[in-house]
């Protein structure tokens, strides 16, 4: 499922238990920081090694990230997965979104 304009992807598995959200939307920096949730220290973590900037929200199991002017979040919701998997399946997929973003 595709909302927000065209700049939400939204999906389901079949057999249900895991879902997927990719929001991208083009933005200053700023916009992007002020845009963070505003949650205890220890909830949002660098995700360094990733983008011009990468927060990991771990109660969110989702990943923000600014890269090339882009905003862009990326969340993981399954049961029985651990966060660390879902970091770094967030990771995996950030990246190559990264990689496909044009220049500024």
């Amino acid at each position: 499922q595709i909302s927000n304009e065209g700049r939400t992807l939204f999906a389901i598995a079949e057999e249900g238990g895991i879902s997927l959200s990719v929001s991208i939307e083009k933005q200053s920096i700023e916009k992007f920081r002020q845009a963070l949730p505003q949650v205890a220290d220890e909830d949002l973590q660098a995700a360094p090694n990733l983008a011009d900037e990468a927060w990991w929200l771990s109660s969110g199991r989702t990943l923000f990230l600014y890269s090339r002017g882009y905003t862009a979040s990326v969340t993981i919701s399954d049961r029985e997965a651990d966060e660390e998997s879902v970091l770094l399946a967030c990771r995996q997929l950030a990246t190559k979104l990264c990689n496909r973003l044009p220049l500024e």
